[in-house]
C-alpha cells in the first residue's frame, strides 16, 4: 500500500497491489475502498468508478478482458 493514512488504517487517497498483479488506486475509507477509484487484473480486466464499503456501487465502467464494456450503475 501506498498511500494515505488515519489513525494506522488506509483513508484517502492511495494504491495497493495484492501478489496476484492485482491493482487498485483510488480513494479509501477506513480500510476499505471508498469512493472513485480503477481496479486491474493481471487478465486485462479493469474497473473504474464508484465504490462504496469495498464493492463497486454507482457509476462506473467495467471492462472485460476481450474488451466487452458495461456502462452504468452498479449496486454492490
Amino acid at each position: 500500500y501506498s498511500g494515505d493514512l488515519k489513525n494506522g488504517i488506509r483513508s484517502g487517497r492511495g494504491s495497493y497491489e495484492w501478489r496476484s498483479g492485482q491493482k487498485y488506486e483510488g480513494q479509501w475509507r477506513d480500510d476499505e475502498r471508498h469512493g472513485t477509484g480503477t481496479e486491474t487484473w493481471p487478465d486485462g480486466r479493469k474497473y473504474f468508478g464508484e465504490w462504496k464499503e469495498d464493492s463497486f456501487h454507482g457509476e462506473g465502467t467495467y471492462t472485460w478482458a476481450d474488451g466487452w464494456i458495461f456502462r452504468g450503475t452498479f449496486d454492490n
